[in-house]
């Protein structure tokens, strides 16, 4: 989302492909010639470029493939297998590549089980309604509705975002938020040295390490596994500082509500998290931004990319 605005939702992808922010995401910089642009194999000179490594695992129901057009394969039908997810009283681990983040994100009904005026007050994200088509007075949620819960107060609110802000800050065209309240995520700020939760001598933290998210809080100890950084006037954002994960967005203006990177998830059912979240398929948050700042071929791009998400997920 945009750092200027009080609104919304890493970019999950189909198959083998990672989620935006989480230990499902790589990079690999490959060695290239120098020169004429010759191939490796023939080239005299090369300069060595650090190579990123990570970890690829199964999206299990696909991320956000499902929902991005594949111009080249139109006419063809797929058969899916929808997936049956019965919600679970247990809480969602969240977790980046290197484990020195940890999060448990507990279920709505376990955060509120009498509901009522316990649930935080938002305004409305660009999400839902259209920052530059929409009034203020609606945009401010007058009615106060709590729009980020759903399915009966049992999920919460998820989407997808294409601001120029998360683009740049992420590196990626498309981000994926949830909509949590404060009260609903613990982090573990354990002393002990992070281990990847992929490796084979992982050691989870100890169950006693998790504490209330509490920034204020955080900043006061040491052990606190996060690094933030005020993006513009009174607009936070958070990540790893061992393996770079984006974690969090949160504002002064909404301090109970806060924006969690779905790629730092780990549901059993798979990447969507669909036992905990419900995605918003109407819009991607910022879709207008796809092309702000390009020209040419990769504006194009750009804008047809975010457009065939659109079109996907509303299918």
């Amino acid at each position: 989302m945009r750092d200027w605005s009080p609104s919304s939702t890493t970019a999950t992808a189909g198959g083998n492909t990672p989620a935006t922010g989480s230990p499902r995401a790589s990079m690999l910089l490959q060695t290239t010639p120098v020169g004429d642009g010759a191939p490796a194999a023939v080239a005299d000179t090369y300069t060595a470029a650090p190579t990123l490594t990570g970890v690829y695992i199964d999206t299990i129901d696909g991320g956000l493939a499902p929902w991005l057009s594949m111009p080249k394969m139109e006419g063809r039908t797929q058969v899916r297998t929808p997936l049956h997810v019965e919600p679970s009283s247990q809480a969602i681990p969240a977790f980046c590549q290197c484990g020195k983040v940890q999060l448990r994100i507990s279920r709505p009904q376990d955060v509120f089980p009498t509901g009522g005026a316990q649930y935080p007050c938002a305004p409305y994200p660009d999400l839902i309604y259209p920052f530059k088509a929409t009034p203020e007075s609606t945009l401010d949620n007058p009615s106060d509705e709590k729009w980020y819960l759903r399915h009966d107060n049992t999920k919460y609110l998820a989407g997808t975002c294409a601001c120029r802000s998360c683009r740049l800050i992420t590196g990626y065209e498309i981000q994926t938020w949830a909509f949590i309240p404060r009260a609903a995520i613990r982090i573990s700020v354990t002393s002990r040295p992070p281990s990847s939760p992929f490796s084979s001598d992982y050691r989870p933290p100890d169950p006693d390490s998790y504490i209330p998210l509490d920034f204020e809080e955080l900043d006061r100890r040491p052990t606190n596994p996060l690094r933030s950084y005020e993006s513009s006037p009174g607009v936070f954002r958070e990540f790893c500082p061992g393996c770079g994960a984006t974690v969090f967005w949160h504002a002064k203006a909404r301090p109970d509500l806060i924006d969690v990177s779905v790629g730092l998830f780990h549901a059993s059912e798979g990447a969507r998290a669909e036992s905990l979240l419900e995605w918003w398929r109407d819009r991607c948050s910022f879709a207008e931004d796809a092309g702000l700042d390009r020209t040419g071929w990769l504006k194009g791009w750009a804008e047809a990319l975010i457009g065939g998400l659109e079109q996907g997920m509303k299918k």
